[in-house]
């Protein structure tokens, strides 16, 4: 049976798609002239700045074979992998195991934790008393440090919580019967059930990590132990693109300073770009289910 739509719910979704439209464009737009740039050679680079061309004139992979060679993009790009890859593990592992703690609301001061959890939403101890426990612990200049300081994020802990609150305590009653334990329940009942919310806490972990470049700026004053977000920063907003790389940019035809950094950005945003849609069902359903159970 066909629904008859009036003619303003029709104007309403036209202006919608409308809208979303130019939305997408200038969003996209952008990133597609910079991957342009990335397989451009100098000339056609040249020529699309006056021609409007939204295809390379003549192909190029030299700007990221400049890119690859160097050393320190790679050493960058190994602890980043290090730092996303352990950090996302880590990150996931004692956030969900904490969440299903405080998702039982029969254990003793369950309100006392949860306020503590909300409390650092509010108020923390600020930059320099962070600094000065991360040195007193000894992982100043550590890959470490980049990882144990924000092992568990107080609001991704509480949509975890919120989403383990939304499974039924009568599958925990029928497995207590059986005589399984916390650890089994946990294990083969809670972790297969909560797969969204699992793959949701593991990419707002990997998304963190990969684009964090602060705190190594701060932590870490070894070259060996830079990651690609903070050697990004340096090449786009310090011009240190040409010590960054093995060739002179201002005699070498093959690539320039644009080509170069248009490839070492979409070389540091590859693998998130390519995670994502993969992830993106499972993190949809686990942010609604999470934000509004409880």
């Amino acid at each position: 049976m066909s629904v008859l739509r009036t003619r303003g719910e029709r104007l309403f979704d036209a202006v919608n798609i409308t809208v979303l439209c130019l939305v997408s464009a200038v969003v996209l737009i952008p990133f597609w002239l910079l991957l342009v740039d990335s397989f451009s050679t100098p000339e056609s680079v040249y020529l699309r700045e006056f021609r409007a061309q939204f295809l390379p004139v003549a192909w190029s992979i030299t700007a990221y074979e400049t890119v690859l060679q160097k050393s320190a993009i790679g050493t960058a790009y190994a602890n980043t992998l290090f730092r996303t890859i352990v950090g996302t593990l880590l990150n996931t592992l004692v956030t969900i195991a904490a969440a299903y703690a405080i998702s039982k609301r029969r254990l003793p001061f369950i309100r006392a934790f949860t306020f503590l959890v909300v409390f650092t939403l509010f108020f923390n101890g600020g930059l320099i008393p962070r600094f000065l426990l991360v040195r007193s612990v000894g992982l100043l200049d550590s890959r470490w440090a980049l990882i144990w300081p924000v092992l568990v994020q107080a609001y991704t802990l509480l949509i975890a919580r919120n989403f383990m609150f939304s499974i039924p305590d009568s599958l925990e009653e029928s497995a207590y019967i059986d005589g399984a334990n916390e650890i089994t329940i946990l294990w083969r009942i809670i972790l297969p059930l909560s797969k969204p919310i699992i793959a949701t806490v593991a990419l707002w972990g990997a998304v963190m990590h990969w684009n964090a470049w602060f705190d190594a700026l701060i932590y870490v004053t070894d070259h060996t132990k830079i990651v690609l977000q903070l050697l990004l920063r340096r090449v786009l907003l310090e011009a240190q693109i040409m010590s960054m790389t093995d060739v002179d940019l201002e005699t070498d035809t093959a690539v320039t300073e644009e080509t170069v950094k248009a490839a070492l950005i979409f070389i540091s945003i590859g693998p998130i770009v390519i995670l994502y849609p993969f992830a993106q069902k499972y993190f949809i359903r686990g942010v609604l289910i999470g934000s509004v159970k409880g």
